[in-house]
């Protein structure tokens, strides 16, 4: 918006800046189920309900034309498989991808695998896949795929020691993940923690859980994550509301971080301009207002 209006007006009291919210995982899964029907798809699972709305971000245009590529692709592929069946999906779900990491299943350890494993013989086999082949072809940053392994791995292990080995290497992959975002790290250092962070749990879980179904969803985390975004663009548009447009403040934009501005300065200015500041503050996300409103 800044490129296309002037900061005087867009910053005034002349405009409201509406935030459109994302779409409920409620909304969607109802939205997304009267297609499925319309289109004669079918009873769709839960999990492909909370892909949909993960990976769309809550953007019903993103989650129905996903729906379409997957529905339309799997059909296609149906239609080929007589001719091409030895061609294989080179993109994974989101979902099937993690939990393949997550159950680490193993070829047996057998005079045809012992060869695979002479290298690293831990009395294991060797695994069915190739840990950085599923990360990769799941379509997920690395970030957000060790975040998801670490929440939902201890279900799945039951020997405590071997548990705390698999978090060592998630602190370790999300360690080269926060080197490469901070910047001076090359491409490598994605792939480093790519190759730890999707091998974690297939070299530490020795003694797994029995099989059983445990449904996958998004780790809470990334709704505080988004919470504390959409707080800190609110926060700009404030201080850029008062220092460029009411000329009352000389308060520049470039202040510092949103807790900087939330900690010294806004108490301040919470006393000069109550009705601006008070109003701004009520429709911020925080847990008071989000449990008085449950």
């Amino acid at each position: 918006l800044e490129r296309l209006v002037p900061s005087n007006i867009l910053y005034s009291n002349l405009v409201q800046i509406l935030t459109i919210q994302p779409a409920t995982k409620a909304k969607m899964k109802k939205c997304l189920q009267a297609i499925a029907k319309t289109e004669g798809i079918g009873t769709l699972s839960s999990d492909f309900f909370e892909e949909m709305h993960l990976s769309s971000g809550g953007d019903m245009r993103h989650a129905v034309l996903a729906m379409q590529f997957r529905f339309s692709s799997k059909n296609a592929r149906q239609q080929q498989s007589g001719k091409d069946s030895t061609k294989r999906d080179t993109k994974l779900s989101m979902f099937h991808a993690l939990g393949k990491l997550i159950h680490a299943k193993r070829k047996p350890l057998c005079q045809d695998t012992m060869e695979e494993t002479k290298m690293w013989d831990d009395g294991r086999g060797p695994l069915e896949f190739d840990p950085e082949d599923i990360l990769s072809r799941s379509g997920m940053a690395v970030g957000s795929a060790v975040s998801f392994l670490s929440y939902h791995c201890p279900d799945y292990f039951t020997d405590i020691t071997e548990m705390s080995r698999a978090f060592d290497r998630f602190s370790e992959a999300d360690m080269f993940v926060s080197r490469f975002y901070q910047g001076g790290a090359g491409q490598s250092t994605l792939e480093y923690a790519s190759s730890i962070g999707s091998r974690a749990i297939a070299d530490s879980n020795r003694t797994p859980a029995p099989p059983a179904f445990r449904q996958l969803s998004a780790p809470k985390v990334f709704g505080v994550m988004k919470k504390s975004s959409e707080n800190e663009v609110k926060m700009d548009q404030l201080r850029k509301r008062l220092s460029l447009a009411s000329g009352k403040i000389a308060l520049d934009s470039n202040i510092g971080s949103a807790h900087r501005f939330v900690t010294e300065s806004l108490p301040h200015m919470r006393c000069i301009l109550p009705e601006e500041v008070n109003y701004a503050l009520a429709n911020l996300h925080s847990y008071a207002n989000d449990s008085g409103s449950k």
